[in-house]
């Protein structure tokens, strides 16, 4: 199950850098970043080497998600988990993201100590687990 090949979407260049640099440089022997980039690109997605099994969405600050976008991930991605990472760690923000279809959000504060129990729960037993938030 390990290392798990990861699509990273984040619009914000600062929080992609430094997020990816301690992603790879903490969790290297759990995560892999199959692709790190600051817009959702369809048409990369099929030629991504190994497919991504879980992709990480990055909100901006406002908090809001775009239901399109969410929908046009699943499209391309069918089956594959989205996590939503957030900024604002409010419950109206995680409910909105669930709502619309997230296996799970994340405040992008907390990333360090729920990415990997939260990866193990939408990877390892997806069919357990419709929407999952850390407590």
């Amino acid at each position: 199950m390990w290392p798990i090949p990861i699509l990273f979407i984040d619009a914000s260049t600062l929080f992609r850098k430094l997020a990816a640099g301690v992603l790879q440089r903490h969790f290297a022997s759990r995560i892999m970043l199959a692709a790190v980039h600051g817009a959702w690109h369809p048409a990369e997605v099929s030629v991504l080497e190994p497919q991504p099994q879980v992709v990480l969405l990055g909100l901006g600050a406002d908090g809001m998600l775009d239901p399109a976008l969410l929908n046009a991930i699943q499209q391309a991605l069918p089956g594959i988990p989205v996590v939503i990472l957030g900024y604002l760690d409010d419950d109206a923000y995680s409910s909105a993201a669930l709502t619309a279809g997230a296996a799970a959000f994340i405040s992008k504060d907390s990333l360090h100590t729920e990415l990997l129990p939260v990866l193990h729960q939408v990877v390892a037993r997806p069919s357990e687990i419709a929407h999952w938030r850390h407590p």
